[in-house]
């Protein structure tokens, strides 16, 4: 479940600090450049599909929302789910991208 930005070296469910409900976003930086994180991102088709074959997985879905019920911080904020298929964050770009590269390495903050 590759994403655009991979972040190591944190607890899982981390990522779950970038979006609160709805309407509010969070802002973060990664390196120089602002992102706001805007909501809990859906899931594709792809998961369910074996990487080789392209057979379908008929439980993938049912078993990761599952999981992903049961295995959710307390401290998420659970109204932003309105189901539990969903895995990444949506973010948007703030500041001016304009020569900006992000590297292995950069730190990601909060602001």
């Amino acid at each position: 479940m590759r994403t655009t930005l991979e972040i190591d070296g944190i607890p899982a469910f981390w990522e779950d600090k970038l979006f609160s409900e709805s309407d509010n976003v969070v802002n973060f930086k990664v390196a120089n450049l602002q992102f706001v994180g805007v909501n809990p991102c859906q899931r594709c088709v792809v998961p369910t599909r074996d990487a080789v074959t392209g057979e379908v997985n008929s439980d993938f879905q049912k078993i990761f929302i599952n999981k992903r019920r049961e295995t959710l911080p307390e401290w998420v904020d659970k109204s932003c789910f309105n189901h539990f298929y969903k895995l990444t964050v949506n973010t948007r770009l703030v500041s001016n991208f304009e020569n900006q590269i992000i590297q292995v390495g950069d730190e990601v903050n909060l602001l």
